[in-house]
């Protein structure tokens, strides 16, 4: 069994796409070529409809799990076109105080992406992706706040054709 490695990558809010780049070719994704196919596949690929079908699925069954929030179509429609909109390759603004410039490093360039963005990757790259993670939000004194949902297996089910297998 190959042994896991971790991988250092920026953190400028494109550190999943990073990683992947980083597994795949050996370098971090500078030019955003996997978040603008992301993007691409989100807004007009053939698989858009289909994505977001899987999305507001699992959604409405968090929500339910949740204590019974239900969305109205307006609702829907807003929180998709959030994920649609994070997923662009546009910086987020620049903090407009200078003590916050100062510490660029430390902010974020672009918007953070979430589970639905990796399941949507898995179908850029036609690859399963395996995300490690917590699955619980802890505070400082290790209590737990909320459940993550961000790790597991992305599976590109949407996928018709051959998937790469390495």
């Amino acid at each position: 069994m190959p042994q896991l490695v971790p991988l250092a990558t920026s953190g400028d809010g494109n550190c999943l796409l990073h990683a992947a780049s980083l597994y795949m070719w050996g370098l971090q994704d500078q030019q955003l070529i996997l978040r603008n196919s992301l993007y691409k596949l989100l807004t007009s690929g053939p698989k858009k409809d289909a994505i977001l079908k899987r999305w507001r699925h699992v959604t409405d069954l968090r929500n339910k799990e949740a204590g019974g929030l239900t969305f109205s179509e307006q609702e829907w429609d807003f929180e998709w076109a959030e994920i649609v909109r994070v997923a662009n390759s546009k910086p987020r603004r620049s903090p407009s105080t200078k003590s916050l410039r100062r510490y660029s490093t430390l902010r974020l360039n672009y918007e953070s992406l979430e589970e639905i963005h990796v399941f949507a990757l898995a179908h850029v790259l036609k690859r399963p992706i395996i995300v490690l993670a917590d699955n619980v939000v802890r505070g400082v004194s290790g209590d737990e706040l909320a459940p993550v949902y961000f790790g597991g297996i992305y599976l590109p089910l949407e996928e018709k054709s051959a998937c790469y297998k390495s």
